[in-house]
């Protein structure tokens, strides 16, 4: 198992819908990070996971970039204090998504299909919100299942049940 670090977070002005993290090349170097990697953010309330790529130059040095969606993941603002760690990624069997509580929405039997198609090579873990824009509108799913437990990618077999 990899090692973690304990980093603080900024705050990113690309948006990336909760999926990549930045991380200055050298800090990348120090903890064992290639480009692509994926890591795994825990906050003291919540854990998700995210892509790592390298930040452009003269970003903060010793500090984890994330975007507003992966910081509403992990209950967390800008400044707060992190740990990260590279983490292993399998393929996902399946994964269940739920959409909001209390938001009804009438979905094809196709829908499945559609976010599978939107999600796929995405890693997760159980408990993210993941946005999914369906007409126009983002619907803002989250992940209540995943098989194996743990870090997972969807993949072409990846069965996707939303409901």
């Amino acid at each position: 198992m990899a090692k973690a670090a304990k980093l603080p977070v900024s705050h990113t002005n690309i948006i990336s819908d909760g999926r990549e993290s930045w991380i200055d090349k050298r800090l990348k170097k120090k903890l064992g990070l290639s480009y692509g990697d994926v890591i795994q953010i825990k906050s003291k309330k919540k854990t998700t996971v995210a892509v790592v790529w390298e930040a452009a130059m003269g970003d903060d040095k010793e500090s984890i970039r994330l975007d507003d969606l992966m910081r509403h993941n992990l209950g967390i603002k800008v400044g707060d204090m992190v740990s990260v760690r590279k983490v292993p990624v399998r393929s996902a069997r399946s994964i269940r998504l739920r959409p909001p509580r209390g938001q009804k929405f009438a979905a094809s039997e196709n829908f499945p299909l559609y976010v599978k198609g939107r999600l796929k090579e995405r890693p997760v873990i159980k408990g993210d919100v993941i946005p999914v824009s369906v007409s126009g509108v983002m619907l803002n799913l989250t992940v209540s299942k995943v098989e194996p437990l743990g870090v997972v990618r969807i993949a072409d077999k990846t069965e996707v049940v939303v409901g």
